[in-house]
Formats: C-alpha cells, structure tokens, sequence
C-alpha cells in the first residue's frame, strides 16, 4: 500500500464497501465503493440471515496482477 509494506486484512460489506486495514495499528489504508452510480443494495429477498440489504456478501480475494504460479 502506496509504496509501504503493511500486514493488511481486506472486507467487504452488505453496503457494497472494501476496506483494508493495517492490522497493526488499526489504521485505514484503502476504501472503495463496489455499488455503481446510480444503482442501489438488493433489498433483503426475504432471506432473514442478511438483512436489511444485500450487497458484497462474498469473502474478498486478492488477485496478484502479473503473478505467475508454475
């Protein structure tokens, strides 16, 4: 993160929001909206496990842009 090594945790949020976090210090490294402009969260699908919306629901994985594995 800019340039700085850091141990991070990444997560994401119903709200459609990623966060990374340095887990050292707590401090905030990086935020980004997933959610595009002018669209808006699922509401709920009646599920009663995720409410009252429904947004990046998935585990966050990184993907290492020109990492080769062989």
């Amino acid at each position: 993160m800019s340039g700085s090594a850091h141990n991070t945790v990444y997560f994401v949020t119903e709200h459609n929001s990623a966060y990374a976090y340095d887990s050292d210090t707590g401090a905030l490294l990086w935020h980004v909206t997933l959610q595009p402009s002018g669209e808006t969260t699922s509401d709920d699908r009646s599920c009663d496990q995720i409410s009252p919306e429904i947004g990046a629901t998935a585990t966050p994985v990184i993907d290492r842009a020109g990492e080769r594995r062989g």
